[in-house]
């Protein structure tokens, strides 16, 4: 009996949060960003409960400057659950501000 209390709780806790790729990690809701060819995802972290239906996922990725010259970049995309949709809605380039949690 209380395996099956304990996979039952897990499994609801699973459903809450937004689901991640196999391939890549990143979240579902930021696929249209990371579609294009010139970016490419290195390493994810994983996608943490910041309030009420609100996410956030630290993305380091490849791509590259207006000139063609390559960059590796690192920022938190936020991901809200909008009527059970996740959805993204915003980036934070400067990592200094929320990097304490992540570590």
């Amino acid at each position: 009996m209380k395996k099956t209390i304990i996979f039952l709780s897990i499994s609801v806790i699973s459903l809450c949060a937004p689901k991640q790729s196999y391939t890549d990690g990143s979240a579902y809701a930021l696929r249209d960003y990371f579609s294009t060819k010139n970016k490419e995802i290195i390493t994810t972290s994983k996608i943490m409960k910041l309030e009420d239906k609100i996410y956030a996922q630290k993305i380091k990725y490849r791509t590259f400057s207006s000139f063609g010259k390559p960059q590796i970049k690192e920022k938190i995309f936020i991901i809200k659950d909008i009527n059970s949709e996740y959805t993204f809605v915003e980036k934070i380039e400067d990592l200094n501000i929320i990097d304490i949690a992540y570590n």
